[in-house]
């Protein structure tokens, strides 16, 4: 098995041509090139923009399957204005398979490993809120790459939420759970195994009964919070550079 070849110096912001911005859409909410003239002009208008800028760890969510990682990920981004970026898309972009696809063909021992070289290829960006699978955090090598420099947040869900979301998906995706005789019995014991992996996070929340909104605001203030107290503040520009810079 032959990983696709990728640059690590490629920024989540500056997809490689031979990407197609369709392709890259799909996974990672866009902001301008750093090098592009576009975003060299916003940086000129305005101090703010300079300030926002500097390199800042990424978000990630970790979870059981249909605890609402992608859903929340998508909106908490966008109140952050960091780029998103799903780990499941991310591989079927970068392979040209769907992860079914990739099951069926090589078995799960080749999209485990798949799965960490996109990890691996996404965690040396930064400024994102990154949507895991419900099994890469499982996996050790993962695990540290992803506590490495970011904030995890575990999104803990009841079975029964989990099995009720599955039948009533509309993701058109295959689900192996619900094929199980017992499907709640196979997601309590499936969330049994991972119970250890998942303590592992820096934060757990819990998503049964509260709103999107609710959630989305709380992933929002852990994030900000985290980031005060790993980063010094930015000091405000001088009034005559910020001046020079907005004309």
């Amino acid at each position: 098995m032959m990983l696709p070849t990728w640059s690590a110096a490629t920024s989540a912001w500056c997809p490689r041509r031979e990407w197609s911005a369709r392709q890259w859409s799909r996974w990672c909410w866009q902001t301008p090139c750093d090098g592009s003239s576009e975003a060299t002009a916003s940086m000129r208008r305005s101090p703010i923009s300079v300030r926002l800028s500097l390199p800042m760890d990424n978000l990630v969510l970790v979870g059981f399957s249909c605890s609402g990682k992608t859903t929340l990920g998508r909106n908490v981004a966008r109140r952050l204005r960091l780029a998103f970026v799903d780990t499941d898309r991310f591989i079927e972009d970068m392979t040209g398979r769907s992860i079914p696809d990739i099951f069926r063909e090589e078995g799960e021992a080749a999209f485990r490993a798949y799965e960490r070289e996109a990890i691996r290829r996404i965690m040396a960006q930064r400024n994102q809120v990154v949507s895991t699978g419900g099994g890469a955090f499982i996996d050790s090598e993962n695990r540290e790459k992803l506590r490495t420099g970011n904030l995890v947040i575990h999104l803990q869900v009841r079975p029964e939420t989990v099995v009720e979301r599955l039948r009533n998906s509309r993701s058109g995706r295959p689900r192996p759970l619900l094929d199980s005789a017992d499907p709640l019995q196979r997601v309590v014991q499936l969330m049994a195994d991972r119970k250890e992996a998942y303590k592992a996070a820096h934060v757990t929340i819990g998503v049964d009964d509260r709103t999107r909104y609710e959630l989305v605001g709380e992933l929002r203030r852990r994030w900000l919070a985290w980031h005060r107290a790993h980063h010094k503040p930015v000091p405000p520009l001088p009034l005559g550079e910020a001046a020079r810079q907005r004309g």
